[in-house]
């Protein structure tokens, strides 16, 4: 159903360009999820869905993290919390959009900009429009004790070092040794490990389209920071000019001991010293109106302190500080969601997930999208029957084709297929359900023929044809066009299907 309904949001009236690419093992994952569902065995997570951004791997597909030198990067294995999602249960849908190498808000990467379901005009500010105390009154309906502290010294001293009295500092160089040599080691280390023949290491990368200007528009390049920037031009140099690994540049280990020391004192013994358990704030100051990509007024205001990065932002992470963020409602006058932020003392992770849980569990302030909105498929109903003890039945898609209608601009889709069913005790033809762009193709344009058996004894062969009429990829303004081919740039076609109603599903996914 996911799958389904994602194509609802590709389409002409929809564009959201939030998930670039699509898992083409999806229906064969949550296959497998049945299964083990079916016999017993399933995980804390099994059969709930999930994305991650292109800049975790996954093993078989791309991992270009948004930038044009890593487009065609294979991950040879599963990062760490993909593996281990799916080792729960979890059935992968895709990979997320995002800006190039992560360096930004929702700037363009190679695969476009994504859009948010929200809607984004112009202009005023958040703190003035929110209730003054709501989230206030809300944590301490929950029973939490709230307690205003004159500032949260883990970011106004980590942004101000001339604030940091007995606090000890970082290393002098530290910016220039993040912004260069560290990320050209950590980089080269992370190709190397990952083993793609065509990229094996970062001295075979063209570092001039890491991140490149030609991705940003003018109203980006005239406010974009310029002071202790990363140093794209320059980190296949320090690689080929340095010795050794990333673990072997200067003072790596005592910045490590200092930022572990600043994030106990600054963080762990204030909160400490005031008897609290956590910081809570606002996750943003305001959000950036959706043309301030080409609006230089609007432009100015999404790169302030506060929009283009989150409240505390590197000040809380470099650290180490854990953080959770969770739905507070709307921005009045935007329609864009807010969010409240939970951070506290290191390794704290498990507290702050449970009182930002209870906190969403009991507010619901998770509010739906004005691009997103529920469709009747988000309903599913549930029975008390167990699932058909038949097996599942085998899909192949023959045909899956598109031409442009003579009579009408729209394009009409032809599709053709087999279904090989268990017919033990029934002589009913399967179910088959078949979406184009999230819309269903209606029964009568559907026809399913049992041919000559040629499975064996007690199972059928049917074939399925059909068509649909669909309006097709939109047309993108150039400056919203992708550097390569997106799912919303293609036709979705969805395919499922049961040797009966209540029998296991079997999927097929194709995209043209």
């Amino acid at each position: 159903m996911y799958v389904r309904n994602f194509g609802s949001f590709i389409t002409i009236n929809t564009i959201l360009n939030s998930i670039p690419i699509l898992n083409p093992n999806v229906f064969k994952e949550a296959a497998a999820s049945d299964d083990r569902r079916a016999s017993g065995q399933a995980g804390r997570l099994e059969g709930i869905p999930f994305t991650v951004k292109d800049s975790f791997k996954v093993k078989g597909m791309t991992v270009s993290c948004g930038s044009p030198a890593f487009k065609n990067l294979i991950s040879s294995e599963d990062a760490f919390t993909v593996s281990s999602i799916r080792a729960a249960g979890g059935v992968l849908i895709g990979k997320t959009n995002m800006p190039s190498m992560a360096y930004g808000g929702m700037q363009r990467g190679i695969y476009g900009r994504a859009e948010s379901p929200s809607r984004v005009p112009g202009g005023c500010l958040y703190f003035r429009l929110v209730e003054r105390g709501k989230a206030r009154k809300r944590l301490e309906s929950l029973g939490a004790e709230i307690l205003l502290v004159p500032d949260c010294p883990a970011v106004t001293a980590y942004e101000n070092p001339e604030l940091l009295q007995g606090v000890t500092g970082l290393p002098e160089k530290r910016q220039w040794t993040e912004k260069g040599p560290l990320i050209a080691h950590g980089w080269d280390l992370f190709l190397r490990s990952n083993g793609d023949l065509n990229t094996p290491n970062l001295a075979s990368v063209d570092e001039s389209n890491i991140y490149t200007d030609s991705l940003r528009t003018p109203a980006e390049l005239e406010n974009q920071p310029t002071q202790n920037v990363i140093h794209w031009g320059k980190l296949v140099g320090y690689v080929r000019e340095g010795t050794g690994s990333m673990f072997d540049i200067k003072n790596l280990d005592a910045a490590s001991i200092a930022l572990d020391l600043m994030r106990k004192q600054l963080s762990d013994d204030y909160l400490e010293r005031y008897r609290c358990d956590c910081f809570v704030f606002p996750a943003a100051g305001d959000v950036g109106s959706a043309d301030a990509d080409v609006d230089l007024a609007h432009a100015a205001h999404a790169w302030a302190n506060g929009v283009f990065c989150s409240t505390g932002n590197r000040a809380l992470r470099h650290p180490g500080n854990p953080i959770v963020t969770v739905p507070t409602g709307m921005i009045p006058g935007k329609d864009m969601s807010i969010g409240l932020t939970f951070t506290g003392r290191g390794f704290d992770d498990e507290h702050l997930l449970k009182w930002a849980n209870a906190f969403e569990a009991q507010t619901k302030l998770r509010s739906p999208t004005p691009h997103t909105p529920a469709l009747p498929s988000d309903l599913i109903q549930l029975s008390s029957k167990s699932l058909s003890s038949k097996t599942r039945p085998h899909l192949l898609v023959t045909k899956c084709t598109s031409k442009r209608s003579t009579e009408t601009a729209v394009l009409r889709v032809e599709f053709e297929g087999t279904v090989d069913v268990d017919s033990t005790g029934s002589k009913r033809p399967p179910a088959i359900q078949v979406a184009v762009d999230g819309q269903d193709v209606p029964d009568e344009q559907i026809t399913i023929d049992r041919v000559a058996n040629e499975s064996g004894e007690g199972h059928s062969l049917y074939v399925f044809r059909g068509w649909e009429y669909t309006p097709g990829p939109p047309e993108r303004r150039e400056k919203d066009a992708a550097r390569e081919q997106v799912c919303g740039d293609q036709i979705m076609v969805v395919f499922l299907t049961r040797s009966s109603p209540s029998g296991l599903p079997a999927g097929f996914l194709s995209l043209m």
